[in-house]
């Protein structure tokens, strides 16, 4: 939804002045009398805060360099006994100002549902090299595997053990976490996909929902998801032949789990393809995922 100048609420997305296609975009938000509350996204009085620091990342294999921003958790320490669970979030630029990731795990943190967690979030550096990064692009894998969770470990008290790191992001970002445990499931254990585009073949091939198809082809692994996708979501962002919508991509996708025997979670929110809906789901998926009783 556009900004309504008769609408005082409104969502801003920055400008990011390191992105030479970003602009300024500012959205209305509507809101009615019942719809689902958001606990977690605001800072709480005498809730302890982690600290985010920022980094620069060279990749070889790609051929770039990233900002990485890095969430410590209260209290972090690199002499604990236990290593701390791993939460990889792709945009990061957006799961850290858009979606308030930090103040969340604060919050959940405090509350002790969830364990204390290190989070990164590797940048998407540009709309067009987001697109191909993370639209099934084996390269960004090896980068993962290669670059990005070794230079983790080296730096970050963070564990090894694949059911204790958790990959995820929204749309473009979902799909990519999808492939990623699918391709690295003996370093990534757990998905967060929110309103992941399960619709997109192969780049330059035909066909649609390619990850799906490759899921259902093969045997199950170790893995645990969390799937949402907005009641909304039935019209194309942008056209991909006769491709599914998102919401029914999303909708067969969990079929397909389901059938094999994974562990999944499913939800549907009402609402569309934005961060104002999934800076509130975002809790629940690692809710599912962290939950500090299972751990």
């Amino acid at each position: 939804m556009k900004e309504d100048s008769f609408n005082p609420r409104t969502f801003v997305f920055e400008k990011d002045e390191e992105d030479p296609e970003s602009f300024e975009l500012v959205r209305s938000v509507i809101e009615l009398p019942q719809a689902p509350v958001q606990p977690w996204i605001e800072q709480r009085e005498g809730v302890p805060r982690g600290k985010v620091e920022q980094y620069r990342l060279r990749s070889e294999i790609l051929n770039n360099q990233r900002r990485v921003w890095v969430y410590t958790p209260p209290d972090y320490a690199s002499t604990r006994s236990e290593p701390y669970t791993l939460l990889v979030l792709f945009d990061g630029r957006a799961y850290v100002n858009h979606v308030p990731t930090p103040t969340i795990l604060d919050n959940l943190i405090d509350a002790g549902l969830i364990q204390p967690v290190v989070a990164v979030f590797p940048d998407s550096l540009s709309s067009s090299i987001r697109l191909q990064e993370l639209v099934l692009h084996p390269p960004f894998n090896e980068f993962l595997a290669k670059e990005l969770i070794p230079w983790i470990q080296s730096n970050f008290h963070v564990t090894d053990n694949p059911q204790k790191m958790v990959i995820g992001g929204a749309s473009a970002g979902g799909l990519a976490a999808a492939y990623a445990a699918m391709e690295l499931p003996d370093i990534f254990g757990n998905v967060l996909s929110q309103s992941g585009a399960f619709r997109f073949g192969l780049p330059r091939e035909e066909g649609h929902e390619w990850l799906t198809r490759q899921f259902a082809a093969t045997e199950k692994l170790p893995l645990k998801f969390y799937l949402d996708a907005g009641s909304l979501e039935t019209k194309s962002l942008r056209q991909i032949g006769d491709a599914p919508s998102l919401l029914e991509s999303n909708h067969n996708f969990r079929k397909v789990l389901e059938e094999k025997g994974y562990d999944v979670h499913y939800h549907e929110f009402s609402g569309g393809h934005d961060y104002i809906s999934w800076r509130g789901t975002l809790s629940d998926g690692l809710l599912y995922l962290l939950d500090s009783a299972s751990q």
